[in-house]
């Protein structure tokens, strides 16, 4: 968040680590909406289960919201002037998606067979789904960069 420039009460320093906590805590608030959508959307690779009761995920999401609510107001009221880098979301997500990638041709059987032997069928699959990922990938990306 930018807000306009005028006195504040805090100093420079105080400016600058109240930004930065703020900003801490808004991360730590996205990775709580994240754990809760993980396991909201179970999959074999989900680390969570949810033992939330819906009222309780109701809870987290409004009070997450007046958290962040607050912090926008003290920087506001208090006339701290806090600057955010803005990055591209769709650089963020190309960087990721080429981790990915990455990620997957690294289960291509030349690779796995540092780990141990390999059966001519545990190779023949581990190359057609690291294709598969990699093509899906891919496409997302074209997709996403048109």
């Amino acid at each position: 968040m930018e807000t306009k420039e005028r006195h504040s009460e805090f100093g420079e320093n105080h400016q600058r680590v109240i930004g930065i906590h703020f900003k801490r805590i808004n991360r730590l608030l996205s990775e709580i909406e994240f754990l809760i959508n993980d396991a909201k959307n179970p999959s074999p690779f989900s680390e969570y289960i949810m033992d939330l009761a819906p009222e309780k995920i109701d809870l987290l999401h409004d009070q997450l919201k007046i958290i962040r609510k607050k912090m926008n107001a003290l920087l506001a009221n208090k006339g701290i002037a806090f600057h955010v880098t803005s990055i591209s979301l769709l650089n963020a997500i190309n960087t990721r998606l080429i981790f990915a990638d990455i990620s997957a041709e690294e289960t291509r059987a030349k690779y796995m067979r540092g780990y141990g032997k390999l059966s001519d069928k545990a190779a023949e699959d581990l190359e057609k789904i690291a294709s598969a990922i990699q093509q899906m990938i891919n496409e997302l990306k074209a997709a996403l960069n048109q």
